[in-house]
């Protein structure tokens, strides 16, 4: 979450990049290099593709005032121990989504700071280079971690 908060230091979108580099990476085939998608599909996502999605639908986590951790870190199956999610709450200021190949957006009038909140979804990963880290599977809007 820091790294998202100062999205941009030390460089431009330094913290999207480290997102994608905490996110699940396809292993093999035609979506290695990708990694999985936030959203609830099940879908691998070149940068690019990445890119876009967090800046579209995960935009108050760029940059938020604040955050904090709004849950408990849980485990919901007990068949598996390698998953588990956490909620995040983050206060930010309303921002326009700016959308490929749309008109700029208008501004948005109301600029108080207001609560958002998000439920990480991780695993741990078995075997490869990644083994035994807990990387992020996806991001839902809300919190799921009661």
């Amino acid at each position: 979450m820091d790294v998202l908060q100062r999205n941009d230091w030390p460089e431009p979108d330094s913290g999207v990049m480290s997102a994608f580099n905490l996110t699940l990476h396809a292993s093999d085939g035609p979506d290695a290099g990708s990694v999985r998608s936030w959203r609830a599909a099940e879908e691998w996502l070149p940068w690019d593709r990445f890119h876009a999605q967090v800046h579209t639908a995960y935009t108050p986590l760029l940059n938020c005032d604040s955050w904090k951790v709004a849950s408990p870190l849980v485990f919901p199956s007990s068949r598996f121990d390698n998953k588990a999610v956490q909620a995040v709450e983050v206060m930010a200021r309303p921002r326009p989504v700016a959308r490929p190949g749309a008109p700029a957006p208008a501004a948005v009038p109301d600029t108080a700071l207001r609560p958002y909140s998000f439920t990480f979804c991780l695993e741990r990963v078995d075997e490869g280079a990644y083994k035994d880290c807990w990387l992020i599977t996806g991001v839902r809007i809300g919190n799921y971690g009661l």
